[in-house]
């Protein structure tokens, strides 16, 4: 392998953990965001399964998520 090409693969390898690391980044803002508003969906009278459908899981999903995040209105 020749030095140019060495550096252009340290570059790239470089770029793409950066890359994961942002991805990694905006997930835990997602899943902060997605605990947030299913938080005030309940406050304001939607079901566990009215948050699942605008999620893409289930009601149960959902109850869970809110469950293992210490919401005390889970019931």
């Amino acid at each position: 392998m020749l030095p140019a090409e060495n550096d252009i693969q340290t570059n790239e390898r470089q770029f793409a953990l950066e890359m994961l690391d942002v991805i990694r980044k905006r997930q835990q803002e997602i899943r902060f965001h997605k605990l947030y508003y299913a938080r005030i969906a309940r406050e304001y009278g939607a079901t566990f399964d009215e948050i699942g459908d605008a999620l893409g899981v289930t009601g149960a999903g959902v109850r869970k998520m809110l469950h293992r995040a210490g919401d005390e209105a889970v019931a």
